[in-house]
């Protein structure tokens, strides 16, 4: 099974919040995942488009 940037991410969110995410995975699956652009830390704009059919792995943490 395939599963696509936006699919992993939601699957990934919903998972660690304990929510049952399979329905809202199934609708996402096989769909282009959302475009965004993020500055990286020296300074220049990084758009996931720049990476459009290569694995990409997003890391989301946050310190609270």
């Amino acid at each position: 099974m395939r599963l696509t940037l936006a699919t992993a991410m939601v699957v990934a969110l919903l998972g660690a919040s304990g929510c049952a995410g399979s329905r809202v995975a199934a609708r996402l699956n096989n769909k282009p995942a959302p475009s965004f652009a993020l500055q990286s830390l020296d300074g220049t704009t990084v758009r996931l488009s720049d990476y459009r059919g290569k694995p990409v792995v997003l890391a989301l943490w946050a310190l609270g």
